[in-house]
């Protein structure tokens, strides 16, 4: 993938496949594949999985394995890889539950200290 060029989410469509039935996406062999790239930007791919991040009803991201073998990944790596993604995506979400928790304290002892200064300024 060309780090200089921007690729919109419509060049993906496996991604807004996983995004909308939340199912994972294998493709054994991009041979098969009626367009020319499966993935744009990765014309060496030839086997494809991937699956998706889900904590309660929302996706939150992916986990994409490819490969330049065909036929390396199959039902049985689908299996494997989507019970990865579940305690993946929970730790995902525990990091962004904690820096936003994280956040919201930092303002809050910012905005304590302001108030102190504040009120040592006015009463003294």
């Amino acid at each position: 993938v060309n780090a200089d060029k921007l690729y919109r989410l419509d060049d993906y469509p496996f991604v807004m496949q996983i995004i909308t039935t939340h199912q994972p996406v294998l493709i054994e062999d991009t041979a098969t594949f009626q367009q020319a790239e499966a993935i744009p930007g990765m014309p060496w791919l030839h086997s494809f999985l991937s699956v998706p991040l889900i904590v309660g009803e929302h996706v939150i991201g992916v986990i994409n394995l490819t490969t330049s073998q065909a036929g390396l990944y199959n039902q049985e790596k689908i299996r494997q890889l989507m019970a990865f993604a579940a305690p993946a995506a929970l730790a995902v979400e525990n990091a962004r539950l904690y820096a936003v928790e994280l956040k919201a304290r930092h303002l809050a002892e910012t905005l304590n200290a302001a108030s102190l200064t504040l009120t040592v300024m006015v009463g003294g």
